[in-house]
């Protein structure tokens, strides 16, 4: 039902790690709110809205031969959840998606005889779920509908594994998301084999940055259909766009 892997590349099942999931429980996003209060005024204007960590637990059974076998499986348990660094956790029942968490205390396991029991909270600093692989869509028109299937906004402030990269001749080329309102703008002009490649806050020349000779903003993707248009090339090109998906 869940596995973990962590990010030097440990993988575990814990299925087949003798690690019986009894449940494993995904609380509800959680709101901050920023108001304003106006004299006069009844209730309170709404700012801003932003979502909390989220929590999550992992309620494990296991059972061992002996009392040292369920020693040896307790320690398993806490070499799999240890929590120096975060790692990721991926539920079958939500097949492609991953969360990135820690353990946000300590817990035990209850014995009784030879089985013993474990509640695992963790938690989430990213409120959202994303995909486990990166999706890559390659585009050759000015004009072109790049949909997101999550639930949330693709933020290259704060994703920054997301990329958008352009490869061929423009003059002052520019990308606008008509969704958004968004537009990136390089003040500069490539030929047929340079790629400009936005990552992050990045802007980058073939591997060099050019940040300071764009209008140094940058593109987001709302959730649904985000109408793209660009402008700018000068012949023929392919603008790639490569990211994960982000889910409430």
């Amino acid at each position: 039902m869940l596995t973990i892997k962590r990010l030097n590349g440990e993988f575990y099942d814990l299925e087949k790690n003798g690690l019986r999931v009894l449940d494993f429980i995904v609380s509800s996003p959680a709101y901050a709110y920023e108001t304003f209060e106006a004299d006069g005024q009844d209730g309170y204007h709404d700012l801003e809205t932003t979502i909390l960590p989220r929590t999550l637990i992992c309620r494990l059974k296991v059972q061992g031969i002996n009392t040292e076998d369920l020693v040896r499986k307790r320690d398993l348990i806490f070499k799999i959840f240890r929590s120096r660094e975060p790692f990721y956790l991926m539920d079958k029942n939500a097949a492609g998606k991953r969360w990135k968490v820690k353990c946000s205390g300590e817990f035990d396991l209850q014995r009784v005889s030879r089985f013993g029991t474990a509640d695992i909270q963790l938690v989430a600093f990213s409120p959202f779920a994303e995909t486990v692989s990166k999706f890559t869509r390659n585009f050759d028109t000015d004009s072109f509908i790049f949909k997101n299937p999550g639930t949330e906004a693709i933020d290259m402030r704060s994703q920054n594994e997301t990329e958008i990269v352009f490869r061929g001749a423009s003059r002052s080329l520019t990308i606008t998301n008509l969704t958004t309102g968004d537009v990136w703008r390089y003040n500069g002009n490539t030929v047929a084999n340079d790629e400009l490649r936005l990552v992050g806050v990045q802007s980058l020349k073939n591997g060099l940055s050019v940040f300071g000779n764009t209008n140094q903003e940058m593109i987001s993707f709302a959730p649904g259909n985000n109408e793209i248009k660009i402008s700018g090339a000068t012949g023929d090109f392919v603008l790639s766009i490569s990211t994960r998906f982000y889910f409430v």
